[in-house]
């Protein structure tokens, strides 16, 4: 059988992603069974195998998506998270290079976060962040109630101490 090769431009702006940490993805590729080379020549992949299949496979490594995620502006901080904690564990966890709001969103207040990575990782990275403004979303209304319901057992002269403490404000 013949071998299979493929070449794949890259845009300059997203090389280093492609490439990954520490030359990760690249690795990856060139670790595929039956791949016989991954090499990066002015700016274009080329990956060669002895099958469609490892080519294929190697070539997954080297699926790069930039995608913009349209948000509530008001939600970018709930996302951010205190001290960036909850968009790097969305990082961590979804395996994507970068979670950024583009500089033309920031100026026009639209609530755009740019996700960049392994297109599978970008997927995951989009469930996430639905995922986690949604539950930051059901707390928040659960936490209000419970305020709103202790304030009007105060205003009832109700001083329980069977009321639990995060009940009574």
């Amino acid at each position: 059988q013949a071998p299979v090769a493929i070449s794949i431009p890259i845009q300059p702006h997203l090389m280093g992603v492609v490439i990954g940490k520490s030359g990760s993805n690249i690795l990856a590729a060139r670790a595929v069974r039956d791949v016989v080379r991954v090499d990066i020549e002015d700016g274009v992949i080329k990956i060669q195998g002895r099958t469609p299949e490892a080519v294929a496979e190697a070539r997954e490594y080297m699926d790069i998506a930039s995608e913009r995620v349209l948000i509530n502006p008001e939600d970018i901080g709930l996302l951010i998270g205190q001290g960036g904690k909850t968009i790097q564990d969305i990082i961590s966890k979804s395996g994507v290079a970068a979670i950024r709001t583009p500089h033309d969103s920031v100026t026009s207040g639209s609530g755009v976060v740019e996700v960049l990575g392994r297109r599978v990782n970008v997927e995951r990275a989009k469930v996430l962040i639905e995922a986690t403004l949604s539950y930051i979303h059901e707390n928040r209304e659960i936490l209000e109630e419970e305020y709103h319901l202790s304030n009007k057992l105060q205003s009832m002269g109700v001083s329980d101490p069977a009321i639990p403490s995060m009940l009574r404000g």
